[in-house]
């Protein structure tokens, strides 16, 4: 029994020894490498003991030679070594500190100053890196391509280093309208053509090619003219300007008051490390100009009784006040805006009154004498009891000599009654004269406004006075969208309609599928709760023939503005239909934003009916972060259009100026060691945990005794042992 104890004894201690000794290589290697591990985790290696700091250092940019930077985007490479004599293994800069300066290489005028931090050299191993900067910052001018000099200047206590060289940016071109006019002006005759002459300057860096002159042009009534002119020559050196004078007849029609709006569209390109960028521009400002086109005929005679008639003819100015409500207790159900007659025929219109007072009173009328026809009504004085309605016609014929045109007459109303302060008032009607041309259909139209000013009713009658029959025929008109308060207010009666609110504006169309020769057809659109009566004077009417006029609609029905990054190439996509009636060109184009290059800004396409079309604008990357505003312009036989398209660009942005994204390419003997010191780490973790199982494994696979039975199981075979020892036979076993 005293001698089985020790036995067991060393058994247990022959087990505890073998985890005791795994514990003590797991705790000593976990000992060794954490402390590694630290320090390469810290970025720092400690070599030797001797680290000198206060050591010299040299910077040089490359190249040493000027050369040219994109726009936003510029980049400069620096080295940066330790200089003599300072041991080539010893020298170690945590980091280095100074200014990066961009001024004017001929002025020295310091345009930018920021400061940049980078990491410094270890030993005799150089950092070189690169700094990203924004050549579009504030104080430096995007017009004035360079040269430009840049300095980084470095220092580390008591040490110091420099290095310049010089660059050119690529300015994009930037086009300014300095000066429009029309001559002459005012014009003599309708028809008559003149001269748009305009003054463009070139005040960017680079040439303006491709130039499109853009003219919008607002006149008198059924008139309004949209059109792009490529101008020859097409471009614009950089740093110069042109004078264009360009002859039109189409903007004088009819006499009257016009005014004429101008842009340019233009194109810039440029290389840089191998990549052309193309941007698409337009022209600031937008510049606008009056001019009048005289009257034919000669002005009205003079007033009649009751305030004096105003003389009729003449060429219109701006619109006139809208038609009165009221005059004292009279209110007008219908009153006549606009009444257009063939020369030489008659139009017949009516003008609505109510006594809404508790006394009769007299209702007077006094019409002008007019130089471009006649001008009557079935009653001038109409006596009016409480409550009373009447309905007075007024007839307006044309001379037959007179030409298309317009003119704004002015009518007077008085009313008077017994105890009662006589009233006077105003209302100008639009009196329009159609001169019929051979082989042209006729549009005239009336205009009233009813239902005491709530409701405005247009009517529109269409003759064919030739001997073939029109097809596919569309009259369409432009109402502002700040006249009607929703599209639910406009309703339109004969052939097949259609109402669209496009781009601030409702095109109200009708489709003539046949319109036979000598056939007469009328179109009414009705519009309630009209906040502006004032833009039916001048509607926008246009008849389109297929045979004369490529008759054409655009609908763009999806805009797709993906999510935009930094220095990412992105897409902007444009799905449309053309639902015209023949086949026409339409060009798509996107206007950037300066330095922000398209691929392709400009896609024509030849379509036809019903066909849909996607468009796909490829945008360079962009390296700055923010909103950018892109214009999408459509051309073709219709009006241009324009959309305002924001794009967020997102990610970390570049600063205005110098601000650096240094990259250095040092050989980094830390993070070898850290990522080294990890992969040992886990590699010894995995051993010492496969051990733990292997032994606990052979544990369990081991036969297992109750340590008082072995005890005495020892016990008994001893004793068996001695036995058989005293009676002489063979030993136990």
């Amino acid at each position: 029994m005293a001698n089985s104890m020790p036995e067991i004894a060393s058994v247990r201690y022959a087990r505890l020894t073998q985890l005791a000794a795994l514990c003590g290589i797991i705790i000593i290697a976990l000992g060794a490498m954490l402390p590694m591990a630290y320090a390469a985790n810290s970025g720092q290696v400690i070599i030797t003991s001797s680290v000198s700091v206060n050591c010299p250092f040299s910077i040089t940019i490359i190249p040493n030679a000027s050369f040219y930077v994109q726009p936003q985007n510029a980049m400069l490479t620096y080295n940066v070594v330790t200089a003599p004599p300072c041991s080539s293994t010893t020298a170690n800069f945590p980091s280095l500190s100074g200014t990066l300066t961009i001024s004017n290489a001929l002025t020295d005028t310091v345009y930018y100053s920021n400061s940049v931090t980078i990491s410094g050299p270890i030993g005799n191993v150089p950092v070189i890196g690169n700094i990203i900067f924004n050549t579009a910052a504030p104080n430096i001018p995007t017009y004035l391509s360079g040269p430009y000099s840049t300095t980084l200047s470095l220092s580390y206590l008591a040490n110091s280093s420099s290095g310049s060289n010089q660059i050119n940016i690529f300015a994009p071109a930037n086009l300014l309208i300095q000066s429009l006019s029309v001559s002459p002006n005012p014009v003599s005759t309708p028809g008559s053509s003149v001269s748009i002459n305009f003054n463009a300057n070139n005040i960017g860096g680079l040439a303006a090619t491709n130039m499109i002159l853009n003219l919008g042009v607002t006149g008198p009534d059924a008139f309004s003219l949209s059109t792009s002119i490529p101008l020859t020559p097409n471009a614009v050196a950089a740093d110069s300007s042109t004078l264009e004078s360009i002859g039109e007849s189409s903007i004088t029609p009819y006499s009257g008051s016009y005014t004429l709006v101008e842009n340019i569209i233009y194109q810039y390109s440029y290389t840089f490390n191998g990549v052309t960028t193309n941007s698409l521009l337009l022209s600031t400002p937008q510049v606008s100009t009056p001019y009048t086109v005289s009257s034919t005929s000669s002005g009205g005679g003079g007033g009649g009784g009751g305030g004096g008639g105003g003389g009729g003819g003449g060429g219109i100015g701006p619109p006139p006040p809208a038609p009165p409500l009221s005059i004292g207790q009279i209110t007008f159900d219908q009153l006549p805006e606009f009444t257009s007659v063939l020369a030489g025929a008659s139009i017949l219109s009516t003008i609505g009154i109510k006594n809404t007072g508790n006394v009769p009173v007299w209702f007077n009328i006094t019409l002008p004498s007019l130089s471009f026809g006649t001008l009557g009504v079935s009653s001038k004085a109409v006596y009016l009891l409480q409550n009373q309605s009447e309905y007075i016609d007024m007839l307006f014929s044309s001379f037959s000599n007179m030409t298309t045109g317009s003119h704004i007459t002015p009518i007077n109303f008085t009313i008077s009654g017994k105890g009662l302060k006589t009233l006077q008032e105003q209302f100008y009607t639009e009196l329009g004269v159609v001169q019929p041309v051979n082989n042209s259909v006729q549009v005239l139209r009336s205009t009233i406004v009813a239902n005491f000013s709530k409701t405005v009713i247009t009517q529109y009658r269409i003759y064919n006075p030739t001997n073939k029959t029109l097809r596919d025929t569309v009259l369409s008109t432009m109402i502002p969208g700040t006249a009607v308060p929703n599209i639910q207010d406009i309703k339109l009666s004969g052939e097949v309609s259609n109402v669209e609110f496009i781009n601030g504006q409702y095109l109200l169309s009708w489709t003539i599928p046949a319109l036979q020769p000598g056939q007469d057809n009328i179109f009414t659109y009705t519009i309630t709760n009209s906040t502006d009566l004032t833009t039916f004077f001048n509607a926008q009417t246009e008849f389109a023939i297929p045979s004369q006029v490529n008759s054409t609609r655009l609908r763009i029905f999806d805009i797709s503005i993906p999510s935009f990054y930094v220095n990412q190439t992105s897409a902007i996509t444009v799905d449309w239909v053309y639902s015209g009636i023949n086949a026409t060109n339409i060009t798509m184009a996107l206007i950037s934003p300066p330095t922000i290059g398209v691929q392709v800004p400009i896609y024509t396409y030849k379509v036809v009916p019903n066909e849909f079309v996607t468009t796909k604008f490829v945008i360079n990357p962009i390296p700055l972060s923010g909103t950018y505003i892109f214009q999408l312009n459509t051309k073709g036989p219709f009006p241009n259009q324009t959309y305002s398209l924001p794009v967020v660009v997102a990610g970390i942005s570049t600063p205005s100026g110098s601000q650096l994204q240094s990259t250095p390419t040092t050989f980094d003997l830390g993070a070898l060691l850290r990522d080294t010191s990890y992969v040992l780490l886990a590699a010894l973790l995995v051993a010492a945990f496969i051990l733990i199982v292997r032994i606990a494994y052979q544990r369990t696979r081991r036969a297992r005794y109750d340590l008082l039975r072995a005890q005495k199981l020892r016990i008994i075979q001893q004793r068996i042992k001695r036995e058989g020892e005293s009676q002489g036979g063979p030993p136990g076993p």
